[in-house]
């Protein structure tokens, strides 16, 4: 005989944190519920390490389920049922031996351990009426007797409820709102849900009634006339520039700067290319009009997304603009705190939940913007929250619709998810009618003629990054429907009747792809599906990526899958233009250390966001590993094969760790290098190093410098990136390969791939290599599960 918890330790699925926080609670148990206090615990962590925040009791054994099939491959079974038998004195022939060809070989062993009944009783709620695991390790909190602030009818700045009866937890486990929590994400949860509720109850705004302005000038008139005064400015650009708004069409981002100055905290969530960048460029300079003393900080979760908007921010600023803000402020991005990470505004260090800034010393800020929030979770936006000083603005910006974080919570998109409910539970207070309304000049018909507005949240809807490229807000409108259907994906595309529609040349009839600019036009866009690869396949891409699409070819072969317009982006010019200059150095500054705008180096950077790989998973034939493995190789057999080999004397000694035109991403900040987790370098001579093998980095401002490739200490290849890792990105083509079955494999992640695309996106999926795709339906229409209830708690339900 096995027991449970021995069986539970034979599952390879578990990491040692899991079995360490299972062991903890176990020991807290009574010897009657020792072995629930093991599964609980081990759980929630191994819940907590792929995103979840709690598990709902009732979901505990399908949680259990989900993970024996999705996470333990059949290598992996084969190992289990190997020692399991062994354990049992069994044989694989033996009477009562489980086979790994068994489809019911897991719950067998349930029933052999007892953990079916375990599994069983833990789904019930009349477990927990009865105490649960005990009051040692579980404590039970009521929703009903938790005290918001708002709800009580007290000042914001008296002491929490909230956070008295967090202090109050001694215990590893909470039981609330029918979930099972580990006691610290419980506390995260309660505090942010307490802090945007208390938030949204604040009137910022004198409108003649009863209001609690956060600085000077915050009357409705004194806001009403600096508006005008800001958007005459910005009107009269957009007249002189031929883009001057249709009068009949709503203004969302309008709708959006005036509800982010109706309280504390405020959301602008929409899609790529809405705006979010353009509106809170408004929004900055219409605070800083009301009040110039008001300091403003802006951040963002990684360094990669903090240069992103700070170079963003500077373009608005700039841009086409540049004469209205001037006008309006001059000098205006230099009263803004330079761009940085949550985690460095904060003081939070690598491997530590400590953070400097806290509620005990605050941010010295009047106004915090932190953008790509789809990518923070519960543990950084409770450290954001603790660090805000009273009457500090919190403005968050993302796409509710991305990835969410890596680690666990999906904050924005359970803040907004009330975005999706009915039109009455959106409503606005009579407040925020007043104000957004008063501004804007729309009437609250108008404003809820489309979802997308709540209190403290406002969507942006119209995309203009694919005015020119339809085809791609097609597809990514599509993916995020409800009726989305992989198999459907072609025949939504052939619908599509805004533009004309060239369909591209095929090795089968499972490729198809549709343009809808020139085959020659440099920027040419479009899609392209591409069903049924294989391992074959995947190599030709890479070396296709490398050598370019060829369209003239014609036949049936496999390789004539990959033939796209010859126009659309590959390598194909940055390896070209880098095996003819090996040398990346040109004019130096008046320091002698960067390369200046017009170099080589310069170009090359200006090349390698043309194209990108992206792909769900690191491992397999349709990971990144393997295809920037083999897009390296090509890259290095392409320079062997046209380099000069007078520029190369030492060429056959190179291989692809290093070679000029190698593209590497650096996966660790360097603070002594310059450089960001997610910084793209390019391999290349300087012409002051000789043959010496160097790397150049941008730096900031468009400037390179060039570092001993030795010096980098944690990287990989960048020809290819998961799709989590190019958030934020944007590429001229982009090139999702997957296998499609891929346990990661959600409707999130298939539109924030498609979405990096600014002209034309390529669709490569392999399906074990079958050619009907409906078994991919429910897989690719699945959204990520996170367990949490920020959003019952904010909003009921």
């Amino acid at each position: 005989m096995i027991d449970a918890i021995e069986f539970l330790k034979l599952i390879p699925v578990w990491s040692d944190i899991d079995l360490a926080v299972a062991n903890y609670v176990s020991n807290l148990c009574a010897n009657d519920k020792k072995v629930h206090g093991f599964v609980l615990g081990m759980l929630l962590q191994h819940a907590r390490n792929n995103g979840s925040v709690c598990i709902k009791y009732e979901e505990i054994g399908q949680v259990f389920e989900d993970i024996i099939d999705n996470e333990i491959s059949l290598y992996k079974r084969s190992k289990v049922i190997a020692e399991f038998n062994g354990r049992l004195g069994l044989s694989g022939k033996d009477t009562g031996a489980v086979n790994a060809e068994d489809s019911d070989w897991f719950s067998r062993y349930l029933a052999v351990s007892g953990l079916d009944k375990i599994l069983n009783e833990l789904s019930q709620k009349s477990f927990y009426d009865n105490g649960g695991p005990g009051e040692s390790c579980m404590q039970f909190i009521d929703d009903s007797v938790i005290e918001y602030v708002a709800d009580s009818g007290r000042n914001l700045h008296d002491s929490m409820t909230v956070g008295r009866q967090i202090r109050e937890v001694r215990v590893p486990l909470v039981y609330s709102l029918e979930r099972i929590y580990i006691s610290r994400y419980f506390a995260y949860e309660l505090i942010i849900a307490g802090y945007i509720r208390n938030s949204v109850r604040i009137e910022c705004i004198t409108t003649g009634k009863k209001s609690e302005k956060l600085s000077p000038g915050f009357d409705m008139k004194n806001i009403h006339n600096m508006w005008t005064e800001v958007y005459d400015a910005i009107d009269e650009v957009e007249r002189k520039l031929g883009g001057s708004a249709d009068k009949n069409e709503i203004n969302w981002q309008k709708v959006a700067v005036a509800m982010s100055l109706c309280h504390p905290f405020s959301i602008i969530t929409g899609g790529p290319g809405t705006g979010k960048t353009y509106t809170v460029s408004v929004l900055i300079c219409l605070l800083k009009k009301i009040c110039s003393s008001l300091r403003i900080g802006i951040a963002a979760p990684t360094g990669k997304a903090a240069a992103r908007v700070k170079e963003s921010l500077n373009d608005a600023f700039s841009g086409p603009f540049a004469e209205a803000y001037r006008k309006l402020y001059p000098n205006l991005i230099d009263e803004i705190a330079p761009a940085e990470t949550v985690h460095k505004m904060l003081g939070i260090f690598p491997g530590k939940s400590v953070s400097r800034v806290n509620e005990n010393n605050p941010l010295n800020l009047d106004v915090l913007i932190i953008d790509e929030v789809s990518m923070m979770d519960i543990f950084l936006m409770n450290k954001v929250v603790a660090a805000l000083r009273s009457g500090t603005r919190l403005i968050l910006l993302g796409d509710k619709d991305q990835l969410a974080s890596v680690e666990a919570g999906s904050v924005l998109g359970d803040i907004c998810t009330i975005l999706g409910m009915s039109d009455k539970e959106q409503k606005l207070t009579d407040y925020e009618k007043d104000v957004v309304t008063g501004l804007t000049g729309y009437t609250e018909k108008e404003l809820f003629s489309v979802p997308g507005l709540a209190s403290g949240i406002a969507s942006l809807h119209k995309s203009r990054r694919y005015e020119s490229s339809p085809l791609i807000g097609v597809l990514a409108n599509y993916v995020n429907s409800q009726d989305f259907r992989y198999s459907e994906t072609m025949n939504i595309v052939r619908k599509q009747n805004s533009a004309e529609l060239q369909p591209l040349s095929g090795g089968n009839s499972l490729s198809f792809g549709a343009v809808t600019s020139d085959r020659d036009d440099r920027n040419i866009k479009g899609v392209a599906l591409i069903n049924g690869c294989g391992k074959e396949l995947v190599d030709i891409l890479c070396e296709k990526a490398v050598t370019g699409w060829n369209i003239e070819k014609s036949g049936t072969d496999e390789k004539n899958i990959f033939d796209l317009p010859s126009a659309c982006a590959s390598y194909r010019k940055f390896v070209e233009y880098t095996t003819a200059h090996p040398v990346l150095s040109s004019t130096e500054n008046e320091n002698g250390e960067c390369a200046q705008a017009d170099s080589y180096v310069a170009k090359a950077f200006g090349m390698i966001n043309a194209f990108r790989v992206l792909c769900p998973e690191r491992q397999g034939f349709f990971g990144v590993r393997y295809v920037n493995d083999g897009i390296a190789t090509a890259g290095l057999r392409w320079l062997k094969k046209h380099a000069d080999r007078d520029q190369y004397p030492e060429i056959a000694t190179l291989d692809k760790t290093w070679y000029p035109g190698l593209i590497l991403m650096v996966t660790k900040n360097d603070s002594n290098l310059g450089l960001k987790n997610g910084d793209m370098v390019i391999c290349g001579y300087d012409e002051k190093y000789g043959s010496a093998k160097r790397v150049w980095v941008q730096m900031e401002n468009k400037k390179y410098k060039s570092v001993s490739f030795g010096m980098l200490a944690e990287y990989e290849t960048g020809f290819a990136m998961t799709i989590h890792k190019s958030q934020g990105s944007e590429f001229d083509h982009t090139m999702m390969v997957m296998n499609g079955t891929e346990r990661t494999i959600t409707k999130e992640l298939v539109y924030t791939g498609i979405t990096r695309a600014r002209y034309f996106v390529s669709m490569i999926v392999g399906n074990n290599g079958c050619s009907n795709t409906v078994n991919l339906d429910d897989r690719f229409a699945q959204k990520v599960k996170r367990s949490s209830g920020l959003s019952e708690r904010l909003y009921g339900r």
